[in-house]
C-alpha cells in the first residue's frame, strides 16, 4: 500500500497514551507504506502539549508553552512546504 499524503507527526515523547515504542511502529509503517512523513518529537512533553487547560500530570496530559510555540511553528512550515512552495 501507498499513502499520498505528505504527513505530520507532532509528538510529546514523555505521552503515555502513544509510547516511544508505538512512534517507532508508526514511523515504520508510514516507510513501509512509501509515505511523505516527517516527526517532531518534543523530549519532556506530555499528552496534550497544546491544551492550555491540560494539566493533569497523573493521567499523562501537561500543556507545554515550549513545545506548543515549536509545534505551532512546524506545523506553519509544513503547511507553507504544502501550500506556497507550488514548484
Amino acid at each position: 500500500p501507498s499513502i499520498k499524503a505528505k504527513l505530520l507527526l507532532l509528538h510529546g515523547w514523555d505521552d503515555p497514551m502513544a509510547t516511544p515504542s508505538d512512534v517507532l511502529a508508526i514511523s515504520q509503517e508510514l516507510t513501509d507504506a512509501n509515505a511523505d512523513w516527517q516527526l517532531h518529537a518534543y523530549g519532556n512533553t506530555m499528552h496534550a502539549f497544546t491544551a492550555p487547560g491540560a494539566n493533569d500530570p497523573a493521567n499523562g496530559t501537561v500543556y507545554d508553552a515550549v513545545a506548543d510555540r515549536r509545534s505551532w511553528r512546524a506545523a506553519s512550515n509544513f503547511l507553507d512546504e504544502l501550500f506556497l512552495d507550488l514548484t
